[in-house]
């Protein structure tokens, strides 16, 4: 038994090291032959799950995450995956789905929770859940607020994250962006509080702002991709700035995406709007078209194609 168990964990290295390497091709097809020969490997189920999710096919991440939470049920990790993914799915669901989904991605975080109480990414995915969903399904803004204050126990950084999530939430814009500039003045090298404040200064329609920060990070840091990416966004809903727009987007769109930076296929939609605001209709429905390949349940992309048919 010893062996076997060592050559199992040997044979999902190779599909891990590439993932590891942001190579997901080759980790697909090699935790692929992985599964071939040995169906049970928990860590190949997760990072094919975790593979499935990067590339938004939600339905396949969820049967490979619940696999993978099956196997090894008091693996907080999975459980805070298959969590994501039936929230992500739950997103692009209809009414007769969603709540179903919901409960269930309520159900798998806080099974992770309880498995590590320490788990920041355990408690910061429940609090996206109580802050989203309605009260019907367990949506609570004071236990948004409780898992935060734990966080802010372990991790200064992430407490001002998860703050700023929460003032967002009620449209307290000044506050939250007070929170996301503490965060990036306690951790400057981690984006994801960039990544934060651009978005919120977007639904704001503070533009100019948004702009301003994804320059500053472009000067700085001209390998953060996804600044590219925000930057097409903001020029897609505030119709400035359209010509760089075009130029951004392309250069994200020339890079494959790392996990967890926005999918192609938004990148390929926020790239048909921006044609679209420009009057380049056969360009936007090139992109549409792209997007929907990709991701063929986005409704908002369906809608843009009708617009510009």
């Amino acid at each position: 038994m010893v062996v076997a168990a060592t050559a199992l964990a040997q044979d999902a290295d190779a599909g891990i090291a590439s993932f590891a390497a942001h190579r997901y091709a080759d980790a697909r097809r090699e935790l692929d032959a992985t599964l071939r020969a040995h169906p049970d490997d928990a860590r190949a189920h997760h990072y094919l799950g975790r593979i499935a999710m990067h590339e938004t096919r939600f339905q396949e991440a969820i049967a490979h995450l619940e696999k993978a939470a099956a196997l090894e049920p008091t693996v907080p990790e999975h459980h805070i995956l298959l969590g994501r993914a039936y929230g992500q799915l739950a997103v692009r669901s209809g009414m007769t789905k969603k709540f179903g989904l919901a409960k269930r991605a309520r159900r798998a975080l806080e099974r992770a929770v309880e498995l590590d109480p320490e788990s920041i990414e355990a408690r910061a995915g429940l609090i996206q859940f109580h802050l989203l969903a309605p009260g019907l399904v367990g949506g609570s803004t004071s236990k948004a607020r409780a898992h935060a204050a734990e966080i802010a126990k372990r991790s200064a950084f992430r407490g001002a994250l998860a703050r700023a999530w929460i003032a967002e939430d009620r449209k307290d814009y000044d506050q939250a962006a007070r929170e996301y500039r503490d965060a990036i003045t306690r951790a400057p090298d981690s984006l994801i509080s960039y990544w934060g404040l651009a978005q919120l200064w977007q639904r704001g329609a503070r533009f100019d702002s948004s702009f301003a920060l994804m320059d500053e990070l472009i000067e700085r840091q001209p390998a953060a991709m996804p600044a590219y990416y925000y930057y097409g966004r903001a020029a897609s809903l505030s119709g400035q700035r359209l010509p760089e727009a075009v130029q951004a987007l392309e250069r994200y769109l020339a890079n494959e995406p790392r996990e967890g930076d926005p999918p192609l296929s938004s990148a390929h939609y926020r790239l048909g709007l921006v044609y679209e605001r420009m009057g380049e209709r056969e360009k936007a429905k090139r992109a549409f078209e792209t997007s929907l390949r990709l991701e063929p349940t986005r409704g908002e992309v369906k809608a843009a194609l009708r617009r510009v048919r």
